[in-house]
């Protein structure tokens, strides 16, 4: 059973990388990313514990970027928050998340967006204080369909 989730996590991965999605990732994915965006001449910090990667991305050519990845006991991404302190930085990052395609993204006020059943999926939005998550969800169908209905 152990061998089957891993295999279950490692697909998974598997495919949203494949995809180029930036969520879910593991750990190391996310050091790896983190690194790929980090300029030359910045740096960046990791707090890291059994549930929690938090990644500070400092750059003296670019404002300033902190990335927060939550795990459930297993490992399993659960939730994704980007702290950019650029109004222009997050819309930016907010738009390229919309356009990942995959997702199709439904937009059910000003600060939600749900994505499609299978990606299970939701993006809320803090714009004025320049922060985006991703959390996954645990919606059933019904509840799923009826969340669509209030944003439309």
């Amino acid at each position: 059973m152990h061998n089957i989730k891993i295999g279950l996590l490692f697909l998974c991965c598997a495919f949203f990388v494949g995809c180029n999605v930036v969520y879910p990732l593991t750990k190391k994915q996310a050091i790896k990313y983190a690194k790929s965006i980090t300029k030359k001449g910045g740096s960046y910090a990791l707090e890291n514990n059994k549930l929690v990667l938090k990644i500070f991305i400092r750059d003296s050519s670019y404002q300033k970027l902190n990335l927060v990845y939550e795990y459930n006991k297993i490992g399993l991404q659960t939730n994704f928050t980007s702290y950019s302190f650029c109004d222009s930085c997050n819309k930016k990052y907010i738009a390229e998340v919309l356009n990942i395609k995959g997702y199709n993204w439904s937009k059910l006020n000003n600060t939600t967006y749900l994505s499609n059943y299978k990606s299970r999926t939701i993006l809320t939005t803090d714009k004025p204080n320049f922060i985006y998550s991703l959390t996954r969800h645990n919606l059933n169908k019904v509840a799923y369909k009826n969340l669509l209905k209030t944003g439309k």
